[in-house]
């Protein structure tokens, strides 16, 4: 039986390095920087699926992936507001796409998905925590530095597709980046 946990180590990462991963599937889908995502098509084009499943499944989670059959498991309501361009659910698809993207193979893995999310583990260094790292890949992906340069930040939750608090967190990833703090311990 597969154990799991708020959160787990993975393999550290660099804020360039998320970054470099999460352009790379942008672009294997034909996108450009700041392009609209499409869930469906970009999981198409990578070779990922998605799976609706009961809400006793789900265990009160929105979505989980499951790397080993490249799928992301989620509500019949999550998939429901993917296809209606939900930012919320966007944002939490994103999510996802960075587990499947970074976090492989049948090792421990996280209990809770999507909005409730999981717990901090403080003996965990954000470079490793799987759950921050995924964070970071789906603000990566959708708000990507190119489209943030020019300031203007009006409207752009809608024209990325993603909620005002994830672009306004992903502009403090970068500031705290640049200044060495965004991996400082808690």
């Amino acid at each position: 039986m597969t154990q799991y946990s708020d959160d787990y180590e993975a393999v550290p990462r660099t804020l360039k390095e998320i970054e470099g991963l999460a352009a790379a599937y942008v672009s294997r889908a034909g996108l450009l920087a700041g392009d609209w995502i499409d869930p469906f098509e970009l999981m198409s084009e990578l070779g990922f699926r998605d799976e609706v499943l009961s809400t006793k499944q789900m265990m009160g989670a929105h979505s989980f992936t499951n790397a080993t059959i490249n799928t992301i498991s989620m509500t019949r309501r999550m998939r429901q507001g993917l296809r209606q361009n939900d930012v919320g659910y966007r944002y939490i698809w994103g999510h996802e796409i960075g587990h499947l993207g970074m976090h492989r193979g049948p090792g421990l893995k996280a209990r809770v998905a999507g909005a409730i999310g999981n717990k901090s583990i403080n003996f965990i260094r954000r470079e490793r925590s799987a759950e921050f790292q995924a964070w970071l890949f789906s603000r990566a992906m959708f708000a990507p530095r190119l489209v943030l340069q020019d300031g203007i930040y009006e409207g752009l939750d809608y024209r990325l597709g993603i909620p005002l608090h994830a672009i306004e967190k992903r502009l403090e990833d970068i500031r705290a980046d640049a200044n060495g703090v965004l991996f400082r311990d808690r």
